[in-house]
């Protein structure tokens, strides 16, 4: 069997109720965000996991970002946060300019100092300085739904 097939395999067996996002710490090893703020760590076994404390909110999405953080975006929320990977402890709230319609952040990419958050109710993508902590600017986007970014 191929190694790979195995750990798909086994992720797929990880009984989560509403698993939100997988954030990974390396190749084997991250945090399971549900839905609902639980969050569970699971390691390169995939053999059980480990309740951590709750996220305040639910998430909609999260990427791991910079020195052992991790940054979580809520669209019921209307909120963005960076949390220590380690702890669940929060780290900072991220700052977002005001919109015309309510905030709904739906998605979030990181690129090293950077995090792309999409907000699917106002057509726009804010790009976050994760050492500032807050936006610096923002996109016209129709109706983004998810991001990916890479240094291509």
């Amino acid at each position: 069997m191929n190694p790979s097939t195995n750990i798909e395999q086994r992720i797929t067996e990880l009984e989560i109720k509403a698993p939100a996002v997988f954030l990974f710490e390396g190749a084997k090893d991250g945090i399971v965000l549900s839905e609902t703020g639980r969050a569970f760590r699971f390691d390169g076994s995939y053999g059980g996991l480990t309740e951590l404390e709750a996220l305040p909110f639910p998430p909609s999405d999260g990427a791991m970002a910079r020195n052992g953080l991790f940054i979580a975006v809520s669209a019921a929320a209307r909120r963005g946060a960076l949390f220590s990977a380690e702890d669940m402890s929060f780290n900072a709230e991220i700052e977002f300019p005001e919109t015309p319609g309510p905030f709904e952040p739906s998605a979030v990419a990181v690129y090293g100092d950077w995090a792309a958050v999409a907000d699917r109710n106002n057509a726009l993508v804010f790009i976050v300085s994760l050492n500032e902590k807050k936006t610096v600017f923002s996109l016209d986007a129709d109706s983004p739904r998810d991001l990916a970014w890479s240094p291509l």
